[in-house]
C-alpha cells in the first residue's frame, strides 16, 4: 500500500484520443491533495494503443528496482516487450 507521504510526484500521460478530462483529476478526487501531479500527452504513433493512460509514480522507497513489481492492466502489457 502506498502512503502519499512517500510519493515524490506522479506523472500521467494519455493518448490524444482521451481529451474529456485530465487524468490527474482522478488522483485529486482520491485525496492526493499534497502530491505533485503532472500530465502530458503521448505522441501519435501508428502502432500505439488507443484510449491509454500511463501512470508513473515516483515513490521514495528503500526497495531495489528488481524487488518492485510493475503493474500493467489489460492490454498495457504490450507496452513492455519484456513483461
Amino acid at each position: 500500500m502506498l502512503n502519499t507521504e512517500d510519493i515524490g510526484a506522479v506523472i500521467f500521460s494519455s493518448t490524444p484520443d482521451l481529451n474529456a478530462a485530465f487524468p490527474a483529476a482522478g488522483a485529486r478526487k482520491f485525496g492526493w491533495t499534497q502530491v505533485p501531479l503532472f500530465g502530458t500527452q503521448e505522441i501519435e504513433c501508428p502502432d500505439a494503443p488507443a484510449l491509454c493512460v500511463r501512470v508513473l509514480i515516483l515513490w521514495n522507497t528503500d526497495l531495489r528496482q528488481r524487488d518492485i513489481k510493475n503493474v500493467y492492466l489489460h492490454g498495457a502489457a504490450s507496452l513492455r516487450q519484456d513483461s
